[in-house]
């Protein structure tokens, strides 16, 4: 992807309203839950495994606990961005609440077809790719923004031309820390 179309796509990211964002994130940690009981199925029985009603059950189980229990630890107020080490012990306590009762059901009350071992990895996991996309969105649009704002004290140009050698100029630009590339003509 080039670098105009991914400050295009930061832009728009920084750009949707608050309850979008919101949404976005509901749908990247059901997505996440639903990967990591996948995941930790995978590993318990050593191959990849196609999807069995079991293995259904157990991932919207695991959506099903965990969007309320993050919903109930304020994990959706926070703007990621702006997030650090706090953010990372609610995101760690909410993931040991789901923990607690994704484990009880799986391992106590049982779920056919899933080992009891997929109750315990699996919240694991979630903490994991959880806080490995919040790391990463808080990286990608944090370092937008602190570029944005250094920027704002250099020259503005554009280039007109945006064949090989609007590219290499664009690319010197950049390294240049006088002038602020606003796009091409």
């Amino acid at each position: 992807m080039s670098l105009f179309r991914l400050q295009v796509v930061k832009l728009f990211a920084l750009g949707l309203p608050r309850w979008a964002k919101r949404g976005l994130a509901l749908s990247v940690d059901s997505t996440v839950c639903l990967f990591a009981t996948w995941l930790a199925f995978s590993m318990r029985v050593e191959q990849l495994a196609w999807p069995t009603s079991g293995l259904i059950t157990a991932s919207l189980l695991s959506a099903g606990i965990a969007i309320p229990v993050f919903i109930a630890w304020g994990l959706y107020r926070a703007i990621f961005r702006f997030s650090g080490g706090s953010a990372l012990r609610v995101l760690a306590k909410a993931v040991a609440t789901y923990g607690i009762l994704y484990a009880a059901i799986i391992t106590v009350v049982g779920l056919p077809g899933i080992p009891r071992s997929v109750g315990l990895t699996q919240p694991m996991l979630v903490f994991l790719l959880i806080g490995a996309t919040r790391w990463g969105v808080r990286n990608w649009l944090g370092q937008y923004l602190v570029n944005t704002s250094l920027s704002e004290g250099r020259k503005k140009i554009l280039i007109y031309g945006c064949g090989s050698a609007g590219r290499q100029l664009a690319g010197a630009v950049q390294q240049n820390n006088d002038f602020r590339l606003l796009g091409f003509i």
